[in-house]
């Protein structure tokens, strides 16, 4: 006879989502609420200074840092068989740990995501015109080295939503949009 519990661990699956730019773990809240309730394993870290963790953000923050966020979550929680769901620039993330780690990763997920070649940056992929946009935002910041959050109206975020995300978005490091040695 198999255990009430065995039986839930043979049908949990193990997610791991990856905030955009901006944001932090408190934007899947009620995506982690419902899968957890239906007895799915779900980590959603907040990528160094950002969110809750935004007291950490510095010049030096970079999209290796941010892989590094999610690598470690994995080696240290011991995750395996993970579906890894990457939003916006969580999409590079993702690639990056994919890239590291590739034996717990059965599974990515490109959520209206980034999808960057081997070796690309956020820099690499948009638009010319729009990653100049990049550097003017953080020099218009006033420091140089953040990108302010973008309203959330511009990606038309439902008006009851908006002015939540709105107080909750943080600025992001600059070096974040790429990758340090």
């Amino acid at each position: 006879m198999v255990a009430n519990d065995q039986i839930s661990q043979q049908n949990q699956t193990t997610y791991l989502p990856v905030h955009g730019a901006w944001h932090g773990s408190w934007c899947w809240k009620r995506v982690r609420n419902k899968l957890r309730a239906a007895g799915h394993q779900v980590f959603t870290p907040t990528l160094t200074g950002l969110g809750e963790r935004s007291h950490f953000n510095s010049a030096a923050v970079s999209l290796s840092t941010h892989i590094a966020d999610v690598v470690n979550l994995i080696r240290w929680e011991g995750l395996s068989d993970v579906i890894l769901c990457g939003h916006s620039y969580g999409g590079n993330v993702i690639t990056g740990v994919a890239d590291q780690i590739p034996e717990g990763i059965p599974t990515l997920v490109y959520l209206d995501a980034f999808v960057p070649e081997n070796g690309e940056c956020l820099f690499d992929l948009p638009a010319p015109e729009h990653a100049q946009l990049i550097p003017v935002q953080a020099q218009t910041a006033g420091d140089g080295w953040t990108v302010p959050p973008v309203p959330a109206e511009r990606f038309n975020v439902n008006l009851r939503d908006a002015a939540w995300v709105n107080a909750q978005c943080t600025s992001q490091s600059i070096a974040s949009k790429s990758i340090s040695d």
